[in-house]
């Protein structure tokens, strides 16, 4: 029996409800977050180097993990925390990811210290937190940027402060491009319409 007008719009309406749905779960399905501790870089009661390629991040010279205490740099959680001084002064230090992440922020702890952060993309500054002034509580900097990340640049003169905690989201979906959407749209239209005059009796 063919479907009558009436009764197919509601059902091509709850379809397109359907598959917009179930795009959006795939949307966020896609996506990950990740913290970076750095309980798990073993530091044999030393300063060590971060592993190479640790949380799927490159990390600048000068970058380093260690867990013995200091009462000053307090780390977020656990007891390791990182450092920027290892090997190296200056006033900025940074890192970069694989592949395009959207970078929720970081703890910081020091004492007097003042420090803030660049975010890159493509080699395009796309995002600057306010300076934020250390204490030996840590504190956590970022939000700047939603967008897509790709380098972070920290902003601060190493040696005066440590961070932990550094947490960012994978699987960075792509806008589906309105082109493509539009076709898709037409073509339900059309399937509609379709099935329409299929159900007006000759």
């Amino acid at each position: 029996m063919l479907s009558s007008p009436s009764n197919l719009m509601p059902r091509l309406s709850a379809t397109l409800t359907t598959l917009a749905c179930a795009a959006a779960f795939a949307t966020q399905a896609a996506a990950a977050t990740v913290v970076l501790d750095f309980e798990d870089v073993p530091t044999a009661g030393s300063i060590v180097a971060v592993p190479p390629g640790y949380g799927g991040i490159t990390w600048g010279a000068g970058i380093g993990v260690y867990g013995f205490p200091e009462p000053i740099y307090l780390p977020q959680s656990g007891v390791n925390r990182a450092l920027t001084n290892f090997g190296g002064g200056g006033q900025t230090a940074d890192f970069s990811f694989a592949s395009d992440v959207v970078f929720d922020g970081m703890w910081f702890s020091g004492s007097g210290e003042v420090v803030s952060l660049n975010l890159y993309n493509d080699n395009v500054l796309v995002g600057t937190t306010d300076p934020f002034l250390l204490a030996v509580t840590p504190v956590f900097v970022g939000g700047a940027f939603a967008g897509p990340v790709d380098r972070v640049e920290i902003v601060g003169q190493r040696g005066q402060y440590v961070f932990d905690d550094v947490t960012y989201s994978t699987g960075v979906a792509t806008v589906p491009v309105p082109g493509a959407l539009l076709m898709m749209l037409s073509g339900l239209v059309g399937f509609g319409a379709l099935a329409r005059r299929k159900s007006i009796p000759a």
